[in-house]
């Protein structure tokens, strides 16, 4: 393989070989060690390969023993610069484009982030930009850890992230914490120290407390209490009392319980009775944009927005490989004009429209783990729209983690005193 490319760097011709004195001819040749290959006996002439180096040495050969040489091709490096001499510019736009991919291959062109959901990857790309790690930045100016310090530092919701760099691209991976807020105060920190500030658990909302459990912590209500937001529920500081029943010292802990709450959710939705429709105009326009980093190149028809206008883009990265990125981006825009028609909602629709959003609101409350046990929404339509309003009975977990006030035991020790 390797004398193959060698070959084909220096040039080498096809020739076809004819005479009386063929034998003769190919002894010399050996004689004077040419290098030939890709022999083939025909019935009048012989076909060879040989290098250029050779072949300009055989001229005196082929003299002496009276035989005709034709060059049937040409291959190789050397002939095709020779072939495109006169065309410089298609030689340096080629040189100009390998200096191209060289430098663009010493930077980093895209950021991925994978497993994020709450937070998005515009902020998570702001924040970054923030901090100096951004498209366009070169690769050994890349610090993976130091990425992943500053994600964690900056958000809490991240339990866990990976930053890593394949090609032209950072790729980084992101599990965010899906449990509530009694579990983000367990008396573990981040860096994997136990935590010994304390928190208590204080009420998130009024209502009327129907049940308790207290896992840690000491609990400042009973069953059937009523609380204001941010009345104390859980306190996380405990005393430690001697023989003497006096207070020695103050230990801290993460409080922990399960209290159910009856609350009330007020309700309130509407829709107004009159509403515009789209009516879409036959055919559409095309634009065709080239973004370059944060600069865009768009035609035909400008890049403006035009009124009653609806547009679709298909946005198309280029990629010189799977792990080589460009900082040329495509977008394809498809435009449609339409038309506003004013129409009525039917007093069918707005109860069946105000009936699914408030389906709707239910399950997501549902979701959080809020128990509705009644509600008093009603639905009244008037003239200009229909709205649905009431309360909803619930039962839940309204508890809310907060700092546990720290306190001297001197200073204890002094008001007891």
């Amino acid at each position: 393989m390797m004398s193959i490319f060698i070959r084909y760097i220096k040039g080498y011709v096809k020739l076809r070989v004819s005479g009386n004195a063929l034998e003769r001819f190919m002894n010399l040749c050996r004689f004077h060690r040419m290098n030939i290959w890709s022999i083939r006996q025909r019935e009048n002439y012989i076909e060879m390969c040989m290098s250029v180096q050779d072949f300009r040495k055989v001229r005196p050969l082929f003299r002496k023993t009276h035989v005709q040489i034709r060059i049937v091709r040409r291959f190789g490096l050397p002939f095709i610069l020779h072939r495109y001499q006169k065309r410089r510019t298609l030689l340096f736009g080629f040189l100009l484009c390998i200096l191209m991919i060289i430098l663009l291959s010493t930077h980093v062109w895209c950021i991925d982030f994978a497993g994020n959901r709450k937070i998005s990857d515009t902020d998570l790309l702001r924040f970054l930009r923030q901090n100096n790690i951004c498209s366009g930045m070169k690769k050994n100016q890349v610090d993976c850890a130091q990425i992943v310090k500053l994600i964690r530092r900056q958000y809490d919701d991240i339990v866990w992230v990976s930053a890593s760099q394949t090609g032209s691209e950072i790729k980084i991976q992101i599990k965010e914490n899906e449990n509530t807020g009694i579990e983000k105060s367990s008396s573990v920190s981040a860096d994997g120290q136990e935590n010994q500030n304390g928190s208590d658990l204080i009420a998130g909302k009024d209502g009327e407390i129907i049940s308790i459990i207290t896992r840690k912590g000491i609990p400042q209500i009973h069953e059937g209490d009523t609380v204001k937001k941010g009345d104390l529920l859980v306190l996380g500081r405990i005393e430690v009392r001697n023989d003497s029943d006096e207070i020695v010292a103050y230990r801290y802990e993460n409080s922990e319980a399960d209290i159910q709450v009856a609350t009330t959710i007020n309700y309130h939705d509407s829709i107004p009775s009159q509403f515009y429709e789209k009516e879409y105009v036959s055919g559409y326009s095309m634009r065709l944009k080239v973004l370059f980093g944060d600069n865009r190149v768009c035609f035909p028809g400008g890049d403006g927005i035009q009124k009653n206008t609806e547009y679709l883009s298909v946005i198309h990265p280029l990629y010189l490989n799977a792990s080589f990125p460009l900082p040329v981006t495509v977008e394809i825009c498809k435009a449609r004009k339409y038309q506003l028609t004013p129409k009525n909602h039917s007093k069918s629709e707005l109860q069946r429209k105000l009936s699914a959003n408030f389906s709707l609101f239910c399950e997501e409350l549902e979701k959080k783990g809020v128990q509705i046990t009644s509600n008093s929404v009603k639905i009244h339509i008037g003239k200009t729209d229909a709205a649905a309003e009431g309360t909803l009975n619930c039962i839940e977990d309204i508890t809310t983690p907060a700092s546990t006030e720290r306190i001297n035991i001197n200073e204890s020790l002094g008001n007891h005193n």
